[in-house]
Protein backbone atom coordinates (compact mmCIF):
# COMPACT_ATOMS: atom_id res chain seq x y z
CA UNK A 1 0.00 0.00 0.00
CA UNK A 2 1.30 3.45 -0.92
CA UNK A 3 2.04 5.96 1.83
CA UNK A 4 0.43 9.39 1.61
CA UNK A 5 3.65 10.92 0.24
CA UNK A 6 4.02 8.14 -2.31
CA UNK A 7 0.43 8.65 -3.45
CA UNK A 8 0.96 12.40 -3.88
CA UNK A 9 4.11 11.79 -5.90
CA UNK A 10 2.32 9.19 -8.01
CA UNK A 11 -0.47 11.65 -8.82
CA UNK A 12 2.03 14.41 -9.55
CA UNK A 13 3.82 12.26 -12.10
CA UNK A 14 0.58 11.27 -13.78
CA UNK A 15 -0.63 14.87 -13.95
CA UNK A 16 2.61 15.71 -15.71
CA UNK A 17 2.29 12.75 -18.07
CA UNK A 18 -1.34 13.55 -18.79
CA UNK A 19 -0.58 17.17 -19.58
CA UNK A 20 2.27 16.25 -21.92
CA UNK A 21 0.12 13.64 -23.65
CA UNK A 22 -2.56 16.25 -24.42
CA UNK A 23 -0.31 19.20 -25.22
CA UNK A 24 2.36 18.99 -27.91
CA UNK A 25 5.74 20.65 -27.33
CA UNK A 26 5.49 20.92 -23.54
CA UNK A 27 8.36 22.31 -21.47
CA UNK A 28 9.28 22.24 -17.79
CA UNK A 29 8.37 25.92 -17.51
CA UNK A 30 4.95 25.32 -19.09
CA UNK A 31 4.27 22.41 -16.74
CA UNK A 32 5.01 24.60 -13.73
CA UNK A 33 2.79 27.45 -14.97
CA UNK A 34 -0.11 25.25 -16.16
CA UNK A 35 -0.23 22.69 -13.36
CA UNK A 36 0.61 25.02 -10.49
CA UNK A 37 3.67 23.11 -9.28
CA UNK A 38 6.82 24.85 -8.12
CA UNK A 39 9.76 24.67 -10.51
CA UNK A 40 11.80 22.43 -8.15
CA UNK A 41 8.86 19.97 -7.99
CA UNK A 42 8.58 19.89 -11.77
CA UNK A 43 12.34 19.50 -12.24
CA UNK A 44 12.55 16.61 -9.77
CA UNK A 45 9.58 14.71 -11.21
CA UNK A 46 10.55 15.25 -14.84
CA UNK A 47 14.09 14.05 -14.05
CA UNK A 48 12.69 10.87 -12.48
CA UNK A 49 10.34 10.29 -15.42
CA UNK A 50 13.26 10.68 -17.83
CA UNK A 51 15.30 8.17 -15.79
CA UNK A 52 12.33 5.78 -15.75
CA UNK A 53 12.11 6.02 -19.56
CA UNK A 54 8.58 7.42 -19.34
CA UNK A 55 9.55 10.76 -20.88
CA UNK A 56 12.07 11.88 -23.49
CA UNK A 57 13.41 15.18 -24.81
CA UNK A 58 12.61 15.69 -28.49
CA UNK A 59 14.07 19.11 -29.25
CA UNK A 60 14.36 22.68 -28.07
CA UNK A 61 12.12 25.74 -28.17
CA UNK A 62 13.33 28.95 -29.79
CA UNK A 63 15.41 31.08 -27.45
CA UNK A 64 13.68 33.94 -25.63
CA UNK A 65 16.92 35.35 -24.31
CA UNK A 66 18.17 32.60 -22.03
CA UNK A 67 18.84 28.89 -22.34
CA UNK A 68 16.54 27.15 -24.75
CA UNK A 69 13.78 25.14 -23.05
CA UNK A 70 13.68 21.42 -23.85
CA UNK A 71 10.61 19.93 -25.53
CA UNK A 72 9.19 16.98 -23.61
CA UNK A 73 7.24 14.03 -25.00
CA UNK A 74 5.94 10.68 -23.81
CA UNK A 75 8.60 8.00 -24.38
CA UNK A 76 7.34 5.56 -27.03
CA UNK A 77 6.33 2.17 -25.60
CA UNK A 78 6.57 3.34 -22.00
CA UNK A 79 2.92 2.51 -21.25
CA UNK A 80 0.41 0.29 -23.01
CA UNK A 81 -3.14 -0.90 -22.58
CA UNK A 82 -5.26 -3.64 -24.11
CA UNK A 83 -8.81 -3.60 -25.40
CA UNK A 84 -11.05 -6.57 -26.12
CA UNK A 85 -14.30 -6.40 -28.06
CA UNK A 86 -16.89 -9.07 -27.37
CA UNK A 87 -19.05 -10.10 -30.33
CA UNK A 88 -21.42 -13.02 -30.70
CA UNK A 89 -18.81 -15.15 -32.46
CA UNK A 90 -15.42 -13.39 -32.11
CA UNK A 91 -13.06 -11.77 -29.65
CA UNK A 92 -11.04 -8.87 -31.01
CA UNK A 93 -7.97 -7.70 -29.11
CA UNK A 94 -5.85 -4.59 -29.58
CA UNK A 95 -2.84 -3.17 -27.75
CA UNK A 96 -2.09 0.56 -27.89
CA UNK A 97 0.64 2.74 -26.43
CA UNK A 98 0.15 5.78 -24.21
CA UNK A 99 -0.47 7.96 -27.27
CA UNK A 100 -3.17 5.62 -28.57
CA UNK A 101 -1.05 4.23 -31.40
CA UNK A 102 -1.76 0.62 -32.34
CA UNK A 103 0.91 -1.89 -31.24
CA UNK A 104 -0.88 -5.14 -32.05
CA UNK A 105 -4.23 -6.54 -33.14
CA UNK A 106 -5.71 -10.02 -33.41
CA UNK A 107 -9.18 -11.52 -33.69
CA UNK A 108 -10.14 -14.97 -32.49
CA UNK A 109 -13.20 -17.14 -33.24
CA UNK A 110 -15.06 -17.64 -29.97
CA UNK A 111 -18.83 -17.97 -29.77
CA UNK A 112 -20.37 -16.20 -26.81
CA UNK A 113 -21.96 -18.27 -24.06
CA UNK A 114 -23.05 -16.91 -20.71
CA UNK A 115 -21.20 -19.49 -18.65
CA UNK A 116 -18.08 -19.87 -16.54
CA UNK A 117 -16.04 -21.62 -19.23
CA UNK A 118 -16.47 -18.71 -21.63
CA UNK A 119 -15.35 -16.10 -19.08
CA UNK A 120 -12.40 -18.24 -18.00
CA UNK A 121 -11.31 -18.77 -21.60
CA UNK A 122 -11.70 -15.05 -22.30
CA UNK A 123 -9.14 -14.11 -19.67
CA UNK A 124 -6.75 -16.79 -20.88
CA UNK A 125 -7.08 -15.59 -24.47
CA UNK A 126 -6.46 -11.93 -23.56
CA UNK A 127 -3.27 -12.76 -21.64
CA UNK A 128 -2.10 -14.97 -24.50
CA UNK A 129 -2.58 -11.99 -26.80
CA UNK A 130 -0.56 -9.78 -24.45
CA UNK A 131 2.27 -12.33 -24.35
CA UNK A 132 2.25 -12.53 -28.14
CA UNK A 133 2.52 -8.75 -28.45
CA UNK A 134 5.37 -8.61 -25.94
CA UNK A 135 7.25 -11.33 -27.80
CA UNK A 136 6.84 -9.71 -31.22
CA UNK A 137 7.80 -6.17 -30.14
CA UNK A 138 10.28 -4.60 -27.74
CA UNK A 139 7.80 -4.20 -24.89
CA UNK A 140 9.77 -5.50 -21.92
CA UNK A 141 9.66 -2.05 -20.23
CA UNK A 142 6.10 -1.26 -21.31
CA UNK A 143 3.86 -0.90 -18.26
CA UNK A 144 0.37 -2.40 -18.77
CA UNK A 145 -2.11 0.12 -17.35
CA UNK A 146 -5.13 -2.16 -17.65
CA UNK A 147 -7.60 -3.90 -19.93
CA UNK A 148 -10.72 -2.48 -21.54
CA UNK A 149 -13.67 -4.67 -22.49
CA UNK A 150 -16.27 -3.50 -25.01
CA UNK A 151 -19.63 -5.22 -25.26
CA UNK A 152 -22.59 -4.74 -27.62
CA UNK A 153 -25.72 -3.27 -26.08
CA UNK A 154 -26.70 -0.66 -23.49
CA UNK A 155 -24.21 -0.51 -20.62
CA UNK A 156 -24.68 1.10 -17.20
CA UNK A 157 -21.10 2.01 -16.33
CA UNK A 158 -22.02 3.20 -12.84
CA UNK A 159 -23.31 -0.25 -11.88
CA UNK A 160 -21.19 -2.29 -14.34
CA UNK A 161 -24.28 -3.90 -15.83
CA UNK A 162 -24.97 -4.86 -19.43
CA UNK A 163 -28.60 -3.81 -19.45
CA UNK A 164 -29.56 -5.52 -22.67
CA UNK A 165 -27.72 -6.96 -25.64
CA UNK A 166 -29.69 -8.30 -28.59
CA UNK A 167 -26.45 -9.54 -30.15
CA UNK A 168 -25.48 -11.63 -27.11
CA UNK A 169 -29.10 -12.42 -26.07
CA UNK A 170 -28.60 -11.35 -22.45
CA UNK A 171 -30.17 -8.79 -20.11
CA UNK A 172 -29.07 -7.32 -16.76
CA UNK A 173 -25.74 -9.14 -16.91
CA UNK A 174 -23.05 -8.27 -14.39
CA UNK A 175 -20.13 -7.10 -16.53
CA UNK A 176 -17.69 -8.37 -13.93
CA UNK A 177 -18.31 -11.84 -15.35
CA UNK A 178 -16.06 -10.80 -18.25
CA UNK A 179 -13.23 -9.88 -15.87
CA UNK A 180 -13.48 -12.92 -13.60
CA UNK A 181 -10.23 -14.37 -14.98
CA UNK A 182 -8.36 -11.07 -15.37
CA UNK A 183 -5.99 -9.86 -12.66
CA UNK A 184 -5.22 -6.38 -14.06
CA UNK A 185 -7.54 -3.35 -13.72
CA UNK A 186 -10.53 -3.66 -16.06
CA UNK A 187 -12.68 -0.89 -17.52
CA UNK A 188 -15.90 -1.54 -19.42
CA UNK A 189 -17.42 0.30 -22.35
CA UNK A 190 -20.28 0.00 -24.82
CA UNK A 191 -18.82 -1.27 -28.11
CA UNK A 192 -20.25 1.59 -30.21
CA UNK A 193 -18.80 4.20 -27.88
CA UNK A 194 -15.47 2.40 -27.77
CA UNK A 195 -15.34 2.35 -31.56
CA UNK A 196 -16.06 6.07 -31.67
CA UNK A 197 -13.28 6.72 -29.15
CA UNK A 198 -10.77 5.19 -31.58
CA UNK A 199 -11.42 8.14 -33.94
CA UNK A 200 -11.33 10.95 -31.39
CA UNK A 201 -8.31 13.15 -30.79
CA UNK A 202 -7.59 16.49 -29.11
CA UNK A 203 -8.88 18.40 -32.17
CA UNK A 204 -12.27 16.64 -32.25
CA UNK A 205 -15.26 18.82 -31.43
CA UNK A 206 -18.82 17.64 -32.10
CA UNK A 207 -19.14 14.28 -33.83
CA UNK A 208 -21.66 11.51 -34.46
CA UNK A 209 -20.18 8.06 -35.03
CA UNK A 210 -22.18 5.46 -36.95
CA UNK A 211 -21.09 1.86 -36.36
CA UNK A 212 -21.85 -0.71 -39.08
CA UNK A 213 -21.02 -4.25 -38.04
CA UNK A 214 -22.94 -7.28 -36.82
CA UNK A 215 -25.02 -4.62 -35.11
CA UNK A 216 -25.77 -1.04 -36.12
CA UNK A 217 -25.21 1.60 -33.49
CA UNK A 218 -23.30 4.71 -32.76
CA UNK A 219 -22.15 7.35 -30.33
CA UNK A 220 -22.63 11.07 -29.84
CA UNK A 221 -19.57 13.12 -28.89
CA UNK A 222 -20.05 16.76 -27.93
CA UNK A 223 -18.14 19.33 -25.89
CA UNK A 224 -15.32 16.92 -25.13
CA UNK A 225 -17.38 13.99 -23.83
CA UNK A 226 -19.87 11.32 -24.87
CA UNK A 227 -23.58 11.89 -24.42
CA UNK A 228 -24.93 8.59 -23.11
CA UNK A 229 -28.57 9.43 -22.42
CA UNK A 230 -30.73 8.98 -19.32
CA UNK A 231 -30.82 5.20 -19.73
CA UNK A 232 -27.54 4.66 -21.63
CA UNK A 233 -29.22 4.15 -25.01
CA UNK A 234 -28.07 7.33 -26.79
CA UNK A 235 -26.65 6.54 -30.21
CA UNK A 236 -28.88 3.52 -30.71
CA UNK A 237 -29.37 4.35 -34.39
CA UNK A 238 -29.71 0.67 -35.28
CA UNK A 239 -33.16 0.51 -33.76
CA UNK A 240 -34.52 3.69 -35.30
CA UNK A 241 -37.32 2.75 -37.67
CA UNK A 242 -36.55 3.75 -41.26
CA UNK A 243 -39.20 1.65 -43.03
CA UNK A 244 -42.71 1.30 -41.58
CA UNK A 245 -43.72 -2.35 -41.54
CA UNK A 246 -40.36 -3.27 -43.05
CA UNK A 247 -37.97 -6.13 -42.37
CA UNK A 248 -38.11 -7.99 -39.07
CA UNK A 249 -35.39 -6.89 -36.63
CA UNK A 250 -33.91 -9.10 -33.92
CA UNK A 251 -35.18 -6.59 -31.34
CA UNK A 252 -38.76 -7.57 -32.24
CA UNK A 253 -39.70 -4.44 -34.19
CA UNK A 254 -40.02 -4.07 -37.94
CA UNK A 255 -38.19 -1.65 -40.19
CA UNK A 256 -35.20 -0.94 -37.93
CA UNK A 257 -31.97 0.34 -39.45
CA UNK A 258 -30.18 -2.78 -38.21
CA UNK A 259 -32.46 -4.94 -40.36
CA UNK A 260 -31.06 -3.22 -43.46
CA UNK A 261 -27.52 -2.05 -42.70
CA UNK A 262 -25.89 -4.73 -40.53
CA UNK A 263 -23.63 -7.55 -41.70
CA UNK A 264 -26.41 -10.08 -41.18
CA UNK A 265 -28.74 -7.94 -43.28
CA UNK A 266 -26.24 -7.87 -46.14
CA UNK A 267 -25.57 -11.59 -46.06
CA UNK A 268 -29.04 -12.94 -45.33
CA UNK A 269 -30.50 -12.34 -48.77
CA UNK A 270 -27.42 -13.35 -50.76
CA UNK A 271 -25.46 -16.56 -51.16
CA UNK A 272 -22.52 -15.13 -49.17
CA UNK A 273 -21.24 -16.43 -45.86
CA UNK A 274 -18.84 -13.53 -45.19
CA UNK A 275 -18.25 -9.92 -46.14
CA UNK A 276 -15.28 -10.98 -48.26
CA UNK A 277 -17.40 -13.29 -50.41
CA UNK A 278 -20.24 -10.75 -50.55
CA UNK A 279 -18.02 -8.06 -52.04
CA UNK A 280 -16.37 -10.52 -54.38
CA UNK A 281 -19.84 -11.33 -55.73
CA UNK A 282 -20.64 -7.64 -55.89
CA UNK A 283 -17.59 -7.00 -58.06
CA UNK A 284 -18.72 -9.83 -60.33
CA UNK A 285 -22.08 -8.03 -60.62
CA UNK A 286 -24.07 -10.94 -59.21
CA UNK A 287 -27.67 -9.80 -59.69
CA UNK A 288 -28.97 -10.65 -56.21
CA UNK A 289 -25.91 -9.22 -54.50
CA UNK A 290 -26.13 -5.96 -56.46
CA UNK A 291 -29.81 -5.67 -55.56
CA UNK A 292 -29.08 -6.20 -51.87
CA UNK A 293 -26.22 -3.70 -51.94
CA UNK A 294 -28.38 -1.03 -53.56
CA UNK A 295 -30.97 -1.46 -50.81
CA UNK A 296 -28.19 -1.17 -48.23
CA UNK A 297 -26.86 2.08 -49.74
CA UNK A 298 -30.34 3.56 -50.06
CA UNK A 299 -31.21 2.84 -46.43
CA UNK A 300 -27.82 3.99 -45.21
CA UNK A 301 -28.39 7.30 -47.04
CA UNK A 302 -31.68 7.68 -45.15
CA UNK A 303 -29.92 7.02 -41.82
CA UNK A 304 -27.18 9.55 -42.59
CA UNK A 305 -29.71 12.18 -43.63
CA UNK A 306 -31.69 11.72 -40.42
CA UNK A 307 -28.56 11.94 -38.27
CA UNK A 308 -27.42 15.09 -40.08
CA UNK A 309 -30.81 16.75 -39.58
CA UNK A 310 -30.90 15.82 -35.90
CA UNK A 311 -27.33 16.71 -34.92
CA UNK A 312 -26.00 19.02 -37.67
CA UNK A 313 -22.37 17.95 -37.25
CA UNK A 314 -19.78 15.70 -38.85
CA UNK A 315 -20.57 11.99 -39.19
CA UNK A 316 -17.88 9.30 -39.16
CA UNK A 317 -18.76 5.80 -40.36
CA UNK A 318 -16.89 2.90 -38.77
CA UNK A 319 -17.22 -0.82 -38.11
CA UNK A 320 -16.59 -3.92 -40.26
CA UNK A 321 -18.55 -2.71 -43.28
CA UNK A 322 -16.91 0.73 -43.35
CA UNK A 323 -13.68 -0.56 -44.87
CA UNK A 324 -15.57 -1.81 -47.92
CA UNK A 325 -17.55 1.43 -48.20
CA UNK A 326 -14.49 3.41 -49.26
CA UNK A 327 -14.93 2.35 -52.90
CA UNK A 328 -18.62 3.27 -52.83
CA UNK A 329 -18.44 6.51 -50.83
CA UNK A 330 -19.17 8.79 -53.80
CA UNK A 331 -22.28 6.76 -54.65
CA UNK A 332 -23.41 6.84 -51.03
CA UNK A 333 -22.90 10.60 -50.81
CA UNK A 334 -24.90 11.14 -53.99
CA UNK A 335 -27.81 9.16 -52.55
CA UNK A 336 -27.58 11.05 -49.26
CA UNK A 337 -27.53 14.43 -50.96
CA UNK A 338 -30.68 13.52 -52.87
CA UNK A 339 -32.53 13.21 -49.53
CA UNK A 340 -31.04 16.36 -47.99
CA UNK A 341 -32.35 19.76 -49.08
CA UNK A 342 -30.48 21.66 -46.37
CA UNK A 343 -26.82 21.01 -47.28
CA UNK A 344 -25.02 21.87 -50.50
CA UNK A 345 -22.57 19.00 -50.19
CA UNK A 346 -21.81 15.91 -48.11
CA UNK A 347 -18.36 16.85 -46.82
CA UNK A 348 -19.67 16.12 -43.32
CA UNK A 349 -19.58 12.35 -44.09
CA UNK A 350 -16.31 10.43 -43.79
CA UNK A 351 -15.09 6.87 -43.34
CA UNK A 352 -13.23 6.20 -40.09
CA UNK A 353 -9.55 5.40 -39.88
CA UNK A 354 -10.33 2.10 -38.16
CA UNK A 355 -12.83 -0.57 -39.18
CA UNK A 356 -13.22 -4.02 -37.58
CA UNK A 357 -10.54 -3.19 -34.99
CA UNK A 358 -12.14 0.11 -33.91
CA UNK A 359 -13.96 -1.02 -30.75
CA UNK A 360 -10.96 -2.93 -29.40
CA UNK A 361 -8.70 0.08 -29.96
CA UNK A 362 -11.23 2.41 -28.36
CA UNK A 363 -11.59 0.12 -25.34
CA UNK A 364 -7.81 0.21 -24.91
CA UNK A 365 -7.77 4.01 -25.22
CA UNK A 366 -10.46 4.23 -22.54
CA UNK A 367 -8.14 2.41 -20.14
CA UNK A 368 -5.48 5.10 -20.48
CA UNK A 369 -8.05 7.88 -20.18
CA UNK A 370 -9.70 6.30 -17.12
CA UNK A 371 -6.34 5.51 -15.55
CA UNK A 372 -5.29 9.15 -15.84
CA UNK A 373 -8.62 10.36 -14.49
CA UNK A 374 -8.37 8.06 -11.48
CA UNK A 375 -4.76 8.97 -10.78
CA UNK A 376 -5.05 12.70 -11.34
CA UNK A 377 -8.68 13.81 -11.06
CA UNK A 378 -7.72 17.49 -10.94
CA UNK A 379 -5.81 17.43 -14.23
CA UNK A 380 -6.91 20.44 -16.34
Amino acid sequence: MKTKNEDVKYQTKFRILSYIMNHENSSRQELSASLGYSMPTVLQNVTELLEENRLCEVGEFNSTGGRRAKMLAIKPLSYCSVGAEITKNKIRCAMVDFNGDLLGYEQYPMHYFNNRDYYTNLGTLIYSFIDKCRESKTLSDCKLTGIGIATPGAVNLDLNILLRSHALHVSNLDLRNFSSNITDPVYFERADTAAARSEINSATKDLVYLYLGYTVGGAIYTNGSFFRGDYYKAGGFGHSIISLGGRQCECGKRGCAAAYCSIDALLSSSQSDSLISFFEQLKRQDEKTVENWNVFLEMLAVILTNIRMEFDCNIVIGGDISGYLVDYLDELKAKTLAYNNFDLDTSYISIGKYHNEAAAIGAAKRVIEKHLQDCCPSTP
